[in-house]
């Protein structure tokens, strides 16, 4: 393959996938690249050869590339404008990350029957702290409102 139908393999595999500007850039890039190989004494099917698949490329360029367009994407941004809902685009990219914890290891379900302690030994601190600053004013409220009731019940009579 030479310069020519290597770039133009790019090209195709670009088109639709990614803005023009991206293409423009990455065309310029891989034939400057190849220029520049070719000056030091490479020949071109050799440098073309070590690049390797322009559908490859093609790929990398669009999963890396934060302008890429997804035909999906796409396809539910047009029907959501049509409806008259908003579409709310990913963090990140539209690329959403999953991370997995094995937490079936001994320590870890330690850690979390630790932590389940200690959590309830908080709840119940706070509890009886409350409680503890409670019951001292419970009995004079209580004595005063006895009084109060008291006194008023002698007064309607």
């Amino acid at each position: 393959m030479n310069r020519e139908e290597f770039l133009h393999r790019l090209r195709q595999a670009l088109e639709g996938n990614v803005s023009s500007t991206v293409i423009r850039e990455n065309i310029r890039y891989y034939d400057n690249y190849i220029s520049e190989e070719i000056k030091k004494g490479a020949s071109e099917e050799d440098v073309i050869a070590e690049i390797g698949d322009p559908r490859l490329i093609a790929k990398t360029i669009e999963d890396t590339s934060e302008d890429a367009v997804d035909p999906l994407r796409g396809a539910y941004e047009e029907a959501d404008t049509r409806s008259g809902s908003s579409y709310e685009q990913e963090p990140f990219g539209g690329r959403s990350t999953v991370h997995y914890y094995d937490l079936n290891k001994w320590y870890w379900k330690l850690l979390f029957g630790l932590a389940v302690v200690l959590i309830l030994f908080l709840v119940i601190a706070v509890i009886t702290g409350i409680f503890s600053l409670i019951v001292p004013l419970i009995f004079p409220v209580l004595f005063v409102c006895c009084i109060i009731y008291f006194i008023k019940s002698i007064t309607r009579r």
